[in-house]
């Protein structure tokens, strides 16, 4: 078990950069809204856990494009979960956008997948939506 300080880079990056980084290291030829590359490096203090790459342009599409999701009773009822956000907030459908995509990044970061089965996939939404909803209630609180 490491004990000290953790390190993580959050890159906020271009369309076309990104879809590079996809490109070369997922060989897909398109746009993403985030890239999490792991490196679990450490020296005596500092444990570095790796690089989030978000592209600001994309994770605003998505929050026009998914507006509904943060919104939606359905949504609450069917994963069994409170509303994940508070209407009235003064923060935007973009600033939920970016949180979701940070708490994305990390669990990716710390060995969740959502793109090798169903189990694995359904484990990391369940445990991605727990994080958002805490981090939420501590924004508003």
């Amino acid at each position: 078990m490491f004990c000290g300080s953790f390190h993580l880079d959050i890159i906020f990056c271009s369309p076309a950069y990104i879809k590079n980084l996809n490109k070369i290291y997922r060989d897909k030829n398109k746009t993403t809204d985030i890239l999490s590359f792991e490196f679990k490096e450490y020296d005596e203090e500092t444990y570095f856990i790796g690089e989030l790459f978000i592209c600001p342009a994309v994770a605003k599409k998505n929050s026009l494009d998914f507006k509904d999701f943060w919104d939606k009773e359905g949504w609450a009822q069917i994963n069994k979960s409170e509303y994940l956000i508070d209407k009235d907030a003064e923060y935007s459908d973009f600033d939920k956008e970016i949180a979701l995509l940070l708490i994305h990044g990390i669990l990716h970061l710390f060995g969740y997948d959502h793109e090798d089965n169903a189990e694995n996939s359904q484990e990391m939404k369940e445990l991605q939506n727990v994080l958002y909803r805490d981090a939420v209630s501590q924004l508003i609180a």
